[in-house]
């Protein structure tokens, strides 16, 4: 009788490890693919908000502003450095760059609207980006005209000169500060960028992100600096989440 209690017990024990394996085995199993579904989550997350989001956006307006800024600089470089009589015309032309086709709005720019909870980046980047178009040519156009007429026959005169070159750097130079202006975008930009990088963000996580308080300042920061440009648009203007 003993003998077959014995043996009764060992064999309930051994169903109790065996179940107990398989049962750390499922919970194993269980956390395994939990984490490998937030982990995807986050990949998800971070390709449509991050890479066709955020840097996307980032890395359109950096290439204009790249190209204005380069432009500006070789134009009052050339005429801050005139001589009076020898502009390298041809030189200029060759090296002065054209700005590449930016859609004024994309999925990228709503993404950002998304994860901000506001549509100033996108009401700031339209501003930014009509004021490089437009200005880009007319800093071409600008230097051309005075380099055209302090090369003509009739303009040797050395006040005369002198006046063109100056009238011509005056509009260069008053452009300046707007140009810096708008390149402080990118800084927003990226810190919103280094938010999504910085936070495991999943798709709950995504609706509150304009809640938080590192990119509710971001967006403070943002309307503030460029309250004039916003202008008649509602800085205040949020989206619903």
């Amino acid at each position: 009788m003993p003998l077959s209690i014995d043996i009764g017990t060992l064999l309930i024990q051994e169903a109790i490890k065996g179940l107990m394996t398989v049962s750390a085995g499922a919970t194993a199993a269980y956390v395994g693919l939990k984490i490998y579904f937030r982990q995807r989550e986050y990949e998800l997350i971070k390709q449509r908000y991050l890479e066709n989001g955020v840097d996307k956006v980032l890395s359109e307006f950096e290439a204009c502003s790249s190209i204005v800024t380069q432009n500006w600089a070789a134009c009052a470089g050339a005429l801050a450095g005139a001589a009076g009589d020898q502009i390298p015309l041809k030189e200029i032309l060759s090296n002065f760059k054209a700005l590449p086709h930016v859609s004024p709005y994309n999925s990228a720019h709503a993404r950002v609207a998304k994860i901000t909870g506001s549509y100033s980046f996108l009401h700031i980047h339209q501003k930014a980006t009509a004021f490089y178009f437009v200005q880009n040519n007319a800093i071409l156009e600008k230097t051309k005209k005075c380099i055209e007429k302090i090369s003509s026959t009739e303009s040797k005169d050395p006040q005369l000169i002198t006046k063109e070159i100056d009238n011509a750097l005056s509009f260069i130079f008053s452009i300046k500060d707007r140009l810096q202006k708008f390149s402080s975008l990118a800084l927003y930009l990226q810190e919103v960028s280094e938010f999504i990088e910085t936070n495991k963000l999943g798709f709950k996580s995504i609706q509150d992100a304009p809640k938080s308080k590192q990119v509710r300042s971001i967006v403070q920061r943002l309307e503030a600096d460029f309250a004039n440009e916003l202008g008649t648009q509602d800085p205040t203007q949020r989206l619903n989440t």
